[in-house]
């Protein structure tokens, strides 16, 4: 009888918490689910600021070419890419950046990075009123090194991404 009581004492220990073993298996169940979401998050945050990077862009040249055509200030427009070290692009009005007044330059920081292909002109300038372009080509706009976007203009100014 006392045998069986220290027995009954011993079951009812046993089931009152949890194993080692069983911790240690929800930890490493918990840890590679959390993983697997990680990488599927980046994933999707990686492709998300490449298109948001790749659709600013592409709007700076609009606007620089809408001004041009609306012959606001009488003068061209543009967008120059790093101007003078500077992390980013500038939207400016007149015949170049250099030649530019500052008050009508806007600058606009690259996002963290996010950066431009290397054939990518120092400037890209619209013609007033008609609304040309100087460069017609492929502006690639690149994630770290395994992600891109290209941006089309031609020398009519059309632009496409």
């Amino acid at each position: 009888m006392v045998l069986l009581k220290i027995f009954i004492r011993k079951q009812a220990d046993r089931s009152t918490g949890f194993t080692l073993v069983e911790v240690l298996l929800v930890l490493a169940l918990m840890s590679i689910l959390a993983f697997t979401t990680m990488i599927f998050t980046l994933g999707s945050y990686t492709s998300a600021r490449l298109h948001y990077s790749t659709v600013h862009v592409s709007d700076l040249l609009t606007t620089a070419r809408n001004d041009a055509m609306n012959d606001i200030g009488g003068v061209a427009h543009g967008v120059a890419f790093y101007p003078a070290g500077y992390n980013g692009w500038a939207l400016f009005a007149g015949a170049n950046y250099l030649a530019a007044d500052n008050n009508t330059k806007v600058f606009v920081a690259a996002p963290t990075g996010i950066t431009l292909g290397s054939s990518t002109p120092a400037e890209i300038i619209f013609s007033r009123r008609s609304g040309d372009s100087n460069y017609s080509g492929t502006l690639v706009v690149y994630h770290g090194i395994q992600s891109s976007s290209t941006i089309k203009i031609n020398y009519e100014g059309a632009i496409s991404h």
